[in-house]
């Protein structure tokens, strides 16, 4: 966000908008989906039958994929729009 303030009149302003919104909702991933699954496996380790501890951790690893992947493209965009 910084960084579309300095250059929010150059060309790369509209990717580091992107960017900035990508960022966000990696940052919404994690405190709606991949949190409250964490805290779960957490408390119920010792509770949970192995399969829905398994089912959860599948969850949480697929949440985490597409996080990644989020964050990746965002840091893409970043470099882009600097570049630019």
């Amino acid at each position: 966000l910084v960084e579309w303030m300095y250059l929010r009149h150059a060309s790369g302003a509209p990717l580091l908008a992107v960017a900035a919104g990508l960022w966000v909702l990696a940052i919404v991933l994690s405190l709606v989906f991949l949190v409250p699954i964490n805290n779960r496996l957490a408390r119920e380790e010792s509770h949970a039958t192995a399969d829905y501890a398994h089912r959860e951790h599948n969850r949480w690893d697929s949440l985490h994929r597409v996080r990644v992947v989020v964050l990746g493209v965002a840091m893409v965009l970043l470099l882009a729009a600097v570049h630019a």
